[in-house]
């Protein structure tokens, strides 16, 4: 997207049906996301159909001119996006070639570029000269890349899995409120995003609130309150 411009602003482009152009997600100026077209629809994106049908696209705010630069925190912003689609749609691993040739075959490139499909510079050399990079730092927060174990193991032991934390706060308090398991799943993608542990993190959430999921105090119970934060409603 040329131009600094905010999420809102990259959306708002978009509402326009004239424009007949869109995108699945908006990275502003800022590094906040905005999504435009949910993932399960097709955004018109890269003047290809059967791309758009398959791809999951995203615009980046950047400077008007060559080599039309992102800022450090919208780069930050879509390397933990990438991580996270990938996540949840279940690609193991971003790969990118830099080959017009293997769009269509995932197996070798599964990142594909606009200006594989028409007449444009989109994205700028900016991005496309550090696709490469990004896929190297998005696959590191998958598991794919070097250096991962030290983020996923703490003194040799496997981070638990989402079940496996269900299952222990199930065996220590089977009465434990159904919105302290939702949260488990948030935990464990943030805590892939940042390169830390979310189980550990989830556990001194625990701790710090009083042992809420196991039991808890009064306080804690009576005021809905889970890590400090104090909300209103049933826990």
């Amino acid at each position: 997207m040329v131009g600094q411009l905010s999420a809102e602003g990259i959306c708002g482009c978009f509402a326009n049906m004239a424009v007949s152009s869109s995108c699945n997600y908006a990275i502003g100026a800022d590094g906040r996301i905005g999504l435009c077209v949910e993932e399960k629809d097709r955004s018109w994106c890269s003047s290809n159909a059967a791309n758009d049908h398959r791809a999951i696209t995203i615009e980046c705010a950047s400077d008007r001119t060559h080599p039309y630069a992102i800022n450090d925190k919208v780069y930050k912003s879509l390397v933990n996006l990438c991580a996270d689609i990938c996540r949840r749609n279940g690609i193991k691993e971003l790969k990118w070639r830099a080959d017009k040739s293997l769009i269509g075959q995932p197996d070798k490139q599964n990142m594909t570029v606009h200006r594989w499909f028409a007449n444009k510079a989109c994205p700028g050399d900016y991005i496309y000269n550090r696709l490469g990079q990004i896929a190297k730092e998005v696959n590191a927060k998958l598991g794919a890349g070097p250096g991962v174990a030290g983020r996923t193991k703490i003194a040799g032991a496997a981070q638990a899995t989402v079940d496996q934390m269900k299952a222990y706060i199930k065996e220590k308090n089977p009465d434990a409120a159904q919105s302290v398991f939702k949260m488990i799943p948030l935990y464990i993608s943030e805590g892939a995003a940042e390169g830390i542990r979310g189980d550990v993190v989830f556990a001194q959430s625990c701790l710090e609130t009083g042992n809420f999921t196991f039991k808890g105090s009064a306080v804690t119970l009576d005021q809905n309150n889970f890590c400090g934060m104090g909300v209103t409603g049933a826990a």
